[in-house]
């Protein structure tokens, strides 16, 4: 298979609210088929059926264009754990009879076999609703020709597991928490989400500490209609990003030294390093990320969104076409950084 670094990454260059704090959001339908059996339930046998069937769809009938459709049974294991570091899948899926159709962008794809027969996903940077959804609905819509979805008039649409049934949606953010942290305030921000359902944990953790501030907030919304969830997904996203706007705006004002020395060592740690792990490499590009959003560097935060999936242990191999130890791996992402930071100089 084509080497696929730096494939399906164009969702990257969307230009959406909030981006500063949401590093990315990933909204999904999860649906099933009426006459097969739930993924979580069926055998691998059934799932490379149901999964065989759909690549015929592909193939023969031709009503989705410009997606690529990928076999996982029939790639090598690391495309699969590519797909993951890209956020595209929501874990490394090693069980058999899995699949993707995807577009050439990579915001938009559809994940066959997973914890649903389908899930219609859209991922993109910051955040945004209105027309992610409409994008998802319009792809459902069309696979709803050839399958008839597994639904109950009372409860709506039929999951595995409980928390999906009803609208089906699954809704995850990616936020960089950094301002709420420094300032004693996340437990209390956390407590309050949580009162509205939602379920929070570290992106990367290292023993007790949370690599880069950044954490993963999930809402599972079942029996509820498409206007209260609009409604409750705004009231969320004011709270996140007010919060932490204004705990960053105080930390200028009381510590702003601290925060520019800080980004002018992460810049001089990025410039120099020899050697450098992946979540000490991701710690340093937050740090960067968070001077950025302050205009203390010029550094774009897609750039350094771009960085922190590019510098992950298997695009790592991926870009050198080869096999790495884990040493190797951080001498060369070491060597890959200061070239990409040298010409960079602190304001």
């Amino acid at each position: 298979m084509e080497n696929i670094t730096y494939k399906y990454l164009g969702w990257l260059n969307l230009d959406n609210d909030f981006r500063d704090v949401f590093v990315r959001t990933k909204i999904r339908l999860l649906r099933n088929v009426a006459d097969f059996p739930f993924p979580e339930q069926a055998g691998d046998v059934k799932k490379r059926t149901f999964l065989n069937k759909v690549e015929w769809l592909i193939k023969n009938n031709g009503f989705i264009k410009n997606f690529n459709f990928i076999n996982f049974d029939k790639v090598p294991s690391f495309v699969r754990h590519s797909f993951w570091e890209k956020g595209i899948l929501d874990y490394d899926a090693k069980d058999e009879g899995k699949g993707i159709l995807i577009n050439l962008n990579g915001d938009l794809s559809i994940l066959i076999n997973e914890d649903s027969h389908l899930k219609f996903q859209k991922i993109f940077p910051g955040f945004e609703i209105n027309s992610s959804l409409t994008s998802l609905y319009n792809l459902e819509e069309s696979m709803s020709e050839y399958f008839e979805y597994a639904f109950d008039p009372r409860l709506g649409y039929l999951n595995s597991y409980i928390d999906n049934i009803g609208l089906g949606i699954k809704i995850t953010f990616w936020v960089h928490l950094v301002g709420v942290k420094q300032k004693g305030e996340i437990k209390n921000l956390f407590k309050s989400l949580k009162s509205s359902k939602l379920s929070i944990k570290g992106v990367f953790e290292e023993e007790d500490y949370t690599v880069g501030n950044l954490y993963e907030i999930s809402l599972n919304e079942g029996l509820s209609s498409d206007d209260q969830l609009l409604s409750k997904l705004k009231k969320i996203v004011d709270k996140i990003v007010t919060k932490e706007r204004e705990a960053r705006d105080n930390l200028m004002k009381e510590k702003g030294i601290f925060i520019e020395d800080l980004a002018g060592k992460s810049l001089g740690l990025l410039k120099y390093s020899k050697i450098l792990s992946f979540k000490g490499a991701l710690e340093l590009l937050f740090n960067i990320r968070l001077a950025s959003s302050l205009n203390i560097f010029s550094i774009s935060l897609k750039f350094i969104d771009t960085l922190s999936i590019l510098i992950q242990p298997v695009h790592m191999q991926l870009r050198y076409k080869k096999g790495l130890t884990a040493q190797e791996r951080d001498i060369l992402r070491a060597n890959l950084l200061r070239e990409v930071f040298k010409s960079y100089k602190i304001n």
